[in-house]
């Protein structure tokens, strides 16, 4: 009598390209974010600060996104102009003079370039000589993650998920599995850069080795991405409609 066969174990195979790691990592991408819920969105190829996110994992404040909206400010994708709308506050003017010197410039060209335009939009009230915010202007993101993907380099992936750790609330690593065993054999950088490392293989198994720490964001720079994060989202929402 013939034995019957057993069945083949699946056995994983390497990812040929970055790529090809990101549908995977995106399906099992609350693995990788806070609260209990999955993110509300996940975009591809942000820019965050220095460099390009591979995957961006966000929640909006829907309350703020809803004040947005009545009040007619859609995002502002400049960044220079959130980093001046990040110094100045509502109950108090700023001078010209502090706000140039803050972002580098100079007040007749920063007036023309940025502080102007954020009068038009209604978002500061501009004075002479001094500026202060109308309060319309609130930051969006409620939460951010920050997903690195690599197949094997993964001290430049460190380096990109560091960068990123400067506009997202967090940031991680995610390297192919069968080629992960030296990222994982020196952990320790990864903690040391408060960076999250996980593996993950193409039978879509994703295993966490080291959790990120908490934030240590430049808020104009989490601010920036919010709205960059938003109007990513209206493009693609636009674009689906359209069809």
């Amino acid at each position: 009598m013939r034995s019957a066969t057993k069945p083949e174990s699946r056995v994983s195979q390497p990812f040929r390209f970055e790529s090809d790691m990101a549908d995977p990592v995106e399906a099992l991408v609350r693995r990788l974010t806070p609260g209990q819920k999955p993110p509300a969105h996940v975009l591809r190829e942000m820019p965050a600060g220095q460099g390009v996110v591979d995957l961006l994992a966000v929640d909006f404040n829907d309350d703020v996104l809803s004040r947005r909206v009545r009040a007619g400010l859609g995002p502002i994708e400049f960044p220079l102009r959130i980093e001046v709308l990040s110094h100045l506050r509502a109950d108090r003017f700023s001078s010209l003079d502090r706000l140039a010197r803050l972002v580098g410039s100079n007040p007749p060209a920063l007036t023309r370039s940025t502080l102007r335009p954020l009068a038009d939009l209604g978002v500061i009230e501009l004075e002479r000589t001094r500026a202060r915010a109308t309060g319309i202007w609130i930051p969006v993101a409620k939460r951010m993650t920050a997903v690195e993907l690599k197949l094997s380099k993964w001290r430049s992936a460190a380096r990109q998920a560091d960068n990123a750790a400067w506009a997202a609330d967090r940031s991680w690593v995610v390297l192919d599995a069968r080629k992960a065993g030296a990222a994982v054999r020196n952990h320790d950088y990864f903690v040391e850069f408060g960076i999250g490392l996980a593996v993950v293989d193409s039978a879509g198994v994703l295993r966490v080795m080291e959790r990120p720490r908490r934030s240590r964001c430049i808020p104009w720079l989490r601010a920036w991405l919010g709205e960059l994060a938003w109007a990513r989202v209206v493009a693609n929402t636009d674009a689906a409609s359209a069809f």
